[in-house]
């Protein structure tokens, strides 16, 4: 969330942090047992959320709460904005879960037909422009009111495996064959 502050978190449960920009690094903080997180994401120093692949989340508020489980067993992302909102997304029901500041998550929101197995990527820049992508090649998006229908970014169900956005008019997604996508607020370019 600044240019100093990083969290990373690590396939055994455990998060580090450094506030130097990555110069030095804490020592490892077991956050989340053996239950193989997936994704971390801070909205500010002091408010950071982890989920896993048993459908935990795990907040950080200056100290880190127990896990609370949330969902289903697969999930693959969260992202969390300033004022501690937070989107997770939910593979095993292809919905999403919310939550502010981390005190509760709200109850699985479907966002179409039920694709179980499908991974959702998320990467909110405010409450309202949340973005998503997910395994199969489809863009969607919460704007505050409610979830945009999917669309695919290339037409052709490209595998995408992340997604990172600045503001609501520059995203870039990439997918499992190495390909880049980036989006200008009304369209996606082709691969690179």
């Amino acid at each position: 969330p600044t240019a100093s502050f990083c969290m990373a978190v690590d396939v055994s449960g455990n998060a580090v942090t450094t506030t130097d920009g990555g110069s030095s690094w804490s020592a490892p903080d077991d956050v989340d047992g053996s239950n193989n997180p997936a994704s971390v994401s801070c909205g500010s120093t002091t408010f950071c959320a982890v989920v896993d692949d048993q459908g935990n989340a795990v907040t950080y508020t200056g100290s880190w709460g127990a896990p609370e489980h949330i969902g289903g067993p697969q999930m693959p992302s969260v992202s969390c904005v300033s004022g501690g909102v937070c989107v997770a997304g939910d593979s095993s029901s292809d919905g999403f879960f919310t939550s502010n500041s981390g005190a509760s998550w709200t109850s699985d929101v479907g966002i179409g037909p039920d694709q179980s197995g499908v991974s959702l990527y998320v990467a909110c820049q405010t409450s309202t422009s949340c973005p998503v992508v997910d395994s199969i090649g489809q863009f969607f998006a919460y704007d505050g009111s409610g979830w945009t229908s999917p669309s695919f970014i290339d037409g052709t169900g490209t595998n995408l495996a992340s997604v990172s956005c600045v503001s609501s008019v520059f995203c870039a997604a990439v997918d499992s064959n190495g390909n880049a996508f980036t989006y200008n607020g009304s369209g996606w370019s082709a691969p690179t």
